[in-house]
């Protein structure tokens, strides 16, 4: 058993799991011959996430009348809103006040979590390489390791930070050699754990070493520049922003100019800053 699975299996139980539909949900989203029937099926097995987008689809900000049919309710907010809602209540094991180890408090991760998967999401959008719900929901999964990591990395911190700031070494390489595994492998092996799909598993794993994933194609890339974006940005506290090291054959991948790239970083906080609030929304 790797170090990974160790941690995993000893810690893993203290984060809520993704319900069961969230994961049905994203599956039968991800198939190109879906039907609308065949989305509201997956949610009338869940009463509880059936109301809840019953009640998103008559809050302000969706409509001016009642809607009282889940059919009507689809079709009101769209498929890819619907996947951001899933995706948002499933991944509330990323809103913690603090993660040890890293330097976020004040919702750090949830923060950094969303502009991962708006930044993701955008790219996905911008080349067309991979499914846009498919890429927020594995921008919003690529640091849940760091729950479990984190805790285990917080007597190491100063030691950590020494080492990535004096050694040249990339914060992920640190982990490795202080703890023997990294977030990435950590959080692979958590969503793995949960049932969802091998794409997304893949995708965790390899966010910071896109070269070695085998079976995400163009996702994993999206990935690893929009973890890389969002760590461009300020106020959500971790301590390995400036150590980020971007794989230089992400150009031979995604068809954007660097300039073009840079300049998303608005447009990340922008659309996170207004996730942000509302899933604050959703959860009053």
């Amino acid at each position: 058993m790797t170090r990974a699975e160790q941690l995993v299996k000893r810690l893993g139980s203290a984060i809520v799991a993704p319900s069961k539909v969230v994961a049905a949900l994203l599956e039968i989203l991800g198939e190109v011959e879906h039907t609308r029937i065949d989305v509201e099926n997956v949610l009338r097995t869940d009463a509880t996430f059936a109301a809840e987008v019953l009640r998103l689809a008559n809050s302000a900000r969706y409509s001016r009348r009642s809607v009282s049919d889940l059919g009507a309710a689809l079709m009101l907010l769209g498929e890819q809103e619907l996947s951001r809602i899933a995706v948002r209540a499933g991944a509330r094991c990323m809103k913690v006040p603090e993660v040890e180890g890293y330097g976020m408090a004040d919702g750090g991760l949830w923060l950094q979590s969303l502009r991962t998967a708006v930044a993701t999401e955008l790219l996905a959008t911008n080349t067309g390489l991979a499914e846009p719900g498919v890429a927020y929901t594995a921008g919003i999964l690529l640091d849940v390791g760091k729950r479990l990591l984190g805790p285990e990395l917080e007597e190491e911190l100063e030691d950590a930070i020494d080492a990535s700031d004096n050694d040249n070494e990339s914060f992920i390489d640190v982990e490795r050699s202080l703890l023997g595994c990294d977030h990435a492998e950590v959080g692979a092996v958590l969503v793995k754990s949960w049932s969802l799909p091998d794409e997304l598993v893949e995708a965790v794993r390899w966010h910071h070493a896109p070269e070695r994933a085998e079976e995400a194609g163009a996702l994993v890339w999206l990935c690893h520049l929009g973890d890389f974006l969002s760590s461009s940005l300020s106020g959500a506290g971790s301590v390995e922003g400036t150590a980020y090291r971007l794989n230089e054959g992400w150009s031979q991948v995604v068809s954007i100019a660097e300039d073009e790239l840079i300049g998303l970083l608005p447009t990340i906080a922008e659309r996170a800053e207004e996730a942000l609030g509302e899933f604050e929304e959703e959860a009053a």
